[in-house]
């Protein structure tokens, strides 16, 4: 049976994940709504050069995994994450200004990346937890995860339809990007919360 304590310090630790899932995946997913129609009407790209673009930063992003990898086992989620945080928050409002399509091309490269560092540790670290600490919630862990994810994405749709009429993509992204460096010290708050029983591993 798992102390009152365990149980509390992972569900803070629950909830400082989910909100770094639902941030990272609307971050991510203010790009869809917005990005395409931007690089058309300042651009002229056309729809294959979006689609091309978007496959190309979707490829990189999988094969940054196996670094992601390796650096969260080296340095832990926490500091992964916030590496993820930072970089996503450094390039996301460069979109906004972009002067050609390479440009946009190596940027979204990064946006990606920074998302990977961001998102990817999350889950297994979330597993982890569960199983350091005796519990046996895999399934509702996960399911905090996915529903965490849906509402960034839904949240970044919603946001990109209210703002698209009055602010500018690069406005928009760069206050995306407040939101990101805002949640830093979240994540600092959580690691540290969580270091006593990481210890005890």
């Amino acid at each position: 049976m798992p102390s009152f304590s365990k149980v509390l310090l992972f569900c803070c630790f629950g909830i400082a994940t989910a909100y770094a899932v639902a941030i990272a995946a609307g971050a991510r997913g203010i790009l869809e709504p917005t990005l395409p129609r931007h690089l058309e009407a300042t651009l002229g790209a056309s729809a294959a050069e979006v689609g091309l673009l978007f496959t190309l930063s979707t490829t990189v992003y999988g094969l940054t995994s196996p670094l992601v990898s390796l650096v969260t086992e080296r340095h832990g989620m926490t500091r992964t994450a916030i590496t993820g945080t930072i970089m996503m928050a450094v390039t996301l409002p460069l979109l906004g200004v972009a002067p050609t399509m390479f440009f946009s091309a190596a940027v979204l490269c990064c946006v990606n990346i920074g998302f990977a560092f961001l998102l990817n540790p999350t889950s297994a670290e979330l597993g982890d937890a569960v199983e350091h600490r005796g519990l046996s919630c895999y399934g509702v862990v996960y399911a905090i995860y996915n529903i965490a994810y849906a509402i960034g994405m839904m949240s970044a749709s919603n946001l990109a339809a209210l703002l698209s009429d009055r602010f500018s993509v690069f406005e928009i992204l760069l206050s995306v990007s407040v939101i990101l460096l805002l949640f830093v010290p979240v994540m600092l708050g959580a690691g540290k919360r969580m270091q006593p029983v990481a210890e005890t591993r």
